[in-house]
């Protein structure tokens, strides 16, 4: 039994697009709360639950309320089964042989290679040199016109093919930090892929990073989430690649400075560990307090870090 099929068992009717809901996800009104438009959600990725009007739920109270058990050792037995299903639905869709990609992005019409001064300056102050930047990464600047003015452009490739991209403020009186493209700009978003992920090699380790700036620091093998939050597409971009060990390291401050954030990423890098398990060999979350993310190591920390952890790729 999936999360569909238990869900219409009793008389909850589903949807997987439209009204409400997300790309991943199994829309239905939610059993919580006043709701009439399926604002409650779950996750097929990790059965997830969460409703936008009320918030989140407990996917073992989720059951419950829906088919009236109360026994704990039965809702554990139901949710054992609908897990097993969802690991079944991921595989079906690493099976399905990927269908065509429309090429609609553009990167902006200001944007140039030959990065001006300021650029130059603010990668140097971040520790980078342009010129390897722009060899490996394709970085490129728009300068003071345009909707990106300001900003680094970082092209987001898949395939070897541009499908989307993000930009970089260069001053931090600049707000936001990321500004990523319209959905008319591109053909996915910044969200939707892994950054990076052309070059990890299929069967060696990849390390799980936030930012852009992290994957430039620690190199090959790396990709960047865009945050701590993670989606469908991402999770089946690193399954397929069928990596040998999987690491994730989120930035220091989320883990260890403002204790609100605490839960937050350590739930999501422990969410995606339970999600990777069934498929890699080895999962291992990274913290480490010298600085606060791995974007701020010097070159020669972050080729440390890579022997420390045994990194191969």
């Amino acid at each position: 039994m999936n999360i569909i099929e238990f869900l219409e068992e009793y008389d909850v009717k589903s949807y997987d697009s439209g009204t409400n809901v997300s790309t991943g996800w199994i829309g239905f009104r939610c059993p919580f709360c006043d709701d009439q438009s399926n604002h409650c959600g779950v996750r097929l990725s990790d059965l997830r639950c969460s409703c936008w009007k009320c918030g989140g739920h407990n996917i073992y109270k989720l059951i419950s309320q829906v088919s009236g058990v109360k026994d704990k050792k039965k809702i554990k037995e139901i949710l054992k089964e609908l897990s097993k299903n969802t690991n079944a639905v991921i595989q079906k869709i690493l099976d399905e042989k990927p269908g065509e990609i429309r090429s609609i992005t553009k990167l902006p019409p200001e944007a140039t290679t030959i990065l001006p001064q300021i650029h130059k300056d603010y990668i140097r102050s971040r520790g980078f040199h342009h010129q390897l930047l722009q060899r490996k990464y394709d970085i490129m600047a728009c300068n003071n016109i345009g909707k990106y003015k300001f900003r680094l452009i970082v092209p987001f490739y898949q395939a070897r093919r541009l499908v989307s991209f993000t930009t970089r403020s260069i001053f931090n009186n600049i707000a936001p930090k990321y500004l990523n493209p319209t959905r008319s700009e591109t053909e996915l978003s910044p969200k939707e892929i892994l950054y990076n992920v052309d070059n990890t090699k299929e069967g060696e380790d990849i390390i799980i990073l936030e930012g852009v700036t992290d994957v430039w620091r620690f190199g090959d093998g790396a990709v960047s989430l865009g945050g701590i939050e993670y989606t469908q597409h991402q999770i089946l971009s690193i399954i397929k690649k069928k990596p040998r060990k999987v690491f994730i390291m989120f930035d220091n401050d989320r883990i260890f400075g403002n204790r609100r954030k605490i839960p937050a990423a350590n739930q999501r890098a422990i969410e995606i560990c339970r999600i990777l398990d069934p498929f890699v060999k080895e999962t291992e979350i990274v913290s480490s307090i010298a600085k606060n993310d791995l974007g701020n190591f010097t070159a020669k920390e972050a080729l440390d870090l890579r022997r420390i952890l045994k990194f191969n790729q």
